[in-house]
């Protein structure tokens, strides 16, 4: 059995918002640059060829002149070993469910709003295919149909007031698409560089990426 607990900041990168902040050209106000502190415990116990993992993950965001927001998460699956093999790699299929929700819904730009995608409830349940490789050339590709839904509750417009008007909340559910390819190559014995691309697409969403990674490790 594994079990992993951790903890740590990191930055909100939904916006520019969220990411760097921004600022009011007419009043000289500055708000944003979200991050998020969180704990999170993650769980798996291998049975032959089946892995089960389980996890939570909780935490509170913070913002320059951005209301304080609180979120909770957590999910579980398993995958099933297809073939293991040392020159092709393995081969996975696995099944798994996740959710979360925050407490305030400050996915709006206006001052005192976070920019970031934070629904009260939202609920993902998919299918995946793998398949990795390890090695001097080695490779990782997953694909993960799927389904989404979540819903975002009414939200102040300037949430720092006690005087403000409201925007309408926001739902929606349907197919869902995640998918992610990696090619890496050793280089020299500390050194590897590798492609990487990714795409999501959701009812509330889509991004597509690509990047380059130069990886040297210590001898």
């Amino acid at each position: 059995m594994r079990i992993v607990a951790s903890g740590g900041r990191r930055s909100i990168n939904d916006s520019l918002l969220s990411y760097a902040g921004t600022a009011d050209p007419t009043t000289g106000r500055r708000w944003g640059g979200v991050v998020y502190d969180n704990g999170r415990l993650d769980l798996g116990v291998s049975v032959g060829i089946v892995d089960l993992y389980a996890f939570g993950d909780g935490g509170h965001l913070i913002g320059f002149n951005v209301a304080d927001n609180w979120r909770a998460s957590g999910g579980g699956g398993l995958n099933v070993a297809l073939l293991r093999d040392r020159d092709l790699g393995e081969v996975r299929i696995g099944a798994g469910g996740s959710g979360l929700g925050y407490q305030r819904n400050l996915s709006g730009f206006t001052y005192g709003q976070g920019g970031y995608f934070s629904p009260q409830r939202f609920a993902h349940g998919g299918v995946t295919l793998s398949w990795r490789r390890d090695g001097p050339v080695r490779w990782e590709a997953a694909v993960e149909p799927g389904y989404d839904e979540y819903a975002a509750a009414v939200s102040p417009v300037f949430p720092l007031s006690s005087t403000s008007g409201t925007a309408p909340g926001t739902s929606a559910a349907g197919a869902s698409f995640n998918g992610h390819v990696a090619l890496g190559i050793k280089l020299a014995s500390h050194f590897e560089t590798a492609l990487t691309g990714s795409i999501q697409r959701a009812p509330q969403y889509q991004e597509l990426s690509a990047g380059l990674v130069l990886r040297l490790t210590a001898p």
